[in-house]
């Protein structure tokens, strides 16, 4: 019989593939009262597998490595192999001597390298890339997080992806068009009349006539956009740019899982969900969690909020970035991004984010 001994601290993705990658006959997870919490969210996600519980102390070494060889011990004549990669060092280093002592296996995740390295005595004897993919439902499961995914905001049609190539080939002549149109959107006028210093390029929507026309002029091309709806108004100050980004990173496939318009939600005493937030973009690469926020007006100090708090929900090494049409204006959210460490791309910085995220994609600093 194989079993897994795992230590279960404050982070739970080295618990998750840990067990995802071995697929043990029994997993035995050594806890304690503070990180009781993280152990049901394994046992939730990962529902299939046999669990045993045992509570130790995390700050006393030697009643840790007491029970630690209790259990080894017990199935002296099994398979058993101890995660050390969570928990408390001083767990840790209890779990290591005792399974040196009883001649067991250890493992640790190696998240620089996305590699599971096992360990007898004082050699390593294996040492395997984690080929392990994990769901954006299941990151946020062993968080502690239930997940709502739904499909994109708008069924796709020929009006939306020709706002979508006018966008694209005309960004230079549309970009501040669309600024302007989300600042008057912000201060509730009924009438946004947006236009350049040429008055060749101007946006007009009227919300209490649901229309309104989107006037581009560049050299001897020009278009007139007759917009038909509220629908086409929003697709056109914002929406068309989630969803062309979102398309785009599907359609390159750099991503193990790749979601939209995702609503996430915390459990309460009650066990019953409350809606936290909604995130545009949520992606998985090897084992680590991207979110992308896509902006096309301007960034004030509350979208850098929300974004802090995305961090602080998504575990310390996700990796969270703010796409714009444009660099921020408020000196002060930019400051703020810096601090949070959030990655900052600009529409025009899309294909360096790309090719940057290729050459990286071997490297995860996520577990």
């Amino acid at each position: 019989m194989k079993i897994l001994i795992n230590l279960i601290g404050g982070q739970p993705a080295p618990v998750y593939i840990g067990i995802r990658s071995l697929n043990p006959d029994l997993v035995i997870q050594i806890y304690s009262i503070e990180s009781k919490f993280q152990l049901d969210r394994i046992k939730n996600t990962l529902a299939n597998f046999n669990y045993e519980e045992v509570q130790v102390h995390p700050y006393d070494y030697d009643s840790c490595r007491k029970i630690i060889k209790s259990i080894l011990s017990e199935y002296d004549n099994d398979e058993v192999i101890v995660n050390l990669t969570s928990g408390t060092k001083i767990m840790s280093l209890a779990a290591f001597n005792a399974a040196e002592g009883s001649g067991k296996d250890v493992i640790y995740i190696d998240s620089q390298n996305h590699s599971l390295i096992k360990i007898k005595g004082n050699d390593i004897v294996e040492n395997f890339k984690i080929n392990l993919i994990f769901s954006v439902k299941d990151y946020f499961l062993i968080y502690g997080y239930p997940i709502e995914i739904k499909p994109l905001r708008l069924e796709d049609n020929e009006t939306f992806r020709n706002i979508r190539n006018i966008m694209l080939k005309h960004y230079s002549q549309i970009k501040n068009l669309i600024s302007e149109a989300n600042k008057q959107i912000s201060n509730k006028k009924t009438l946004v009349e947006c236009k350049d210093n040429s008055g060749q390029n101007f946006l007009r929507y009227n919300f209490k006539k649901t229309k309104g026309i989107l006037n581009i002029s560049q050299g001897r091309q020009k278009i007139n956009f007759e917009i038909k709806s509220q629908i086409e108004f929003d697709y056109i100050t914002g929406l068309w740019f989630e969803d062309y980004i979102f398309l785009m990173f599907k359609d390159l496939k750099i991503f193990d899982d790749i979601q939209q318009n995702v609503k996430i939600y915390t459990l309460r005493e009650n066990l019953k969900p409350e809606y936290l937030n909604e995130f545009d973009i949520c992606a998985i690469k090897d084992q680590t969690l991207y979110i992308f926020e896509c902006k096309t007006g301007n960034i004030d100090k509350n979208i850098v909020e929300k974004l802090r708090l995305i961090k602080s929900l998504t575990g310390t090494y996700s990796n969270i970035n703010l796409i714009t049409l444009f660099r921020p204006l408020e000196t002060t959210a930019l400051e703020r991004i810096r601090d949070f460490k959030i990655g900052l791309i600009t529409f025009n910085d899309i294909d360096k984010f790309i090719e940057s995220f290729k050459i990286k994609e071997n490297i995860n600093p996520n577990l």
